[in-house]
């Protein structure tokens, strides 16, 4: 992986196998597949983002994750937000993606998207529960 953002989603990928070892790798089969994991029959696309400065007018930082790819065939986007070796794990459901081209968490707890965090076991618990 060249590039720091594939590195990223490389090791957001590793980490979502880790928690899901059941998931079936969509990438191993097909390159460039439109989402990453199938779990039980449900496609499960993984996104990664590091703490970047949303804006140069407000000092809030956010993740941002591009889904405009995705939008219409994951059923589910697992996002986790880096900060450092840490990270939020955030569950959403495909159909609510539906018409946005990008997803933005703030750090200061400020987003919608909030709902949608779950840890590692309530990720793991869900997926083995399908």
């Amino acid at each position: 992986y060249g590039s720091d953002k594939d590195r990223l989603a490389a090791k957001a990928e590793k980490e979502f196998l880790s928690i899901v070892p059941f998931a079936e790798d969509q990438n191993k089969i097909k390159f460039q597949s439109k989402f990453d994991f199938i779990v039980n029959g449900e496609k499960v696309d993984i996104k990664s983002s590091k703490l970047n400065q949303g804006s140069k007018r407000f000092s809030a930082k956010r993740w941002a994750f591009s889904v405009k790819k995705q939008e219409f065939c994951a059923d589910f986007i697992v996002c986790f937000a880096f900060l450092d070796e840490l990270y939020r794990l955030f569950l959403i459901p495909g159909e609510l993606i539906r018409n946005y081209q990008t997803i933005s968490i703030s750090q200061n707890g400020k987003s919608k998207w909030l709902d949608y965090e779950i840890s590692k076991d309530e990720l793991a618990e869900f997926f083995n529960a399908k």
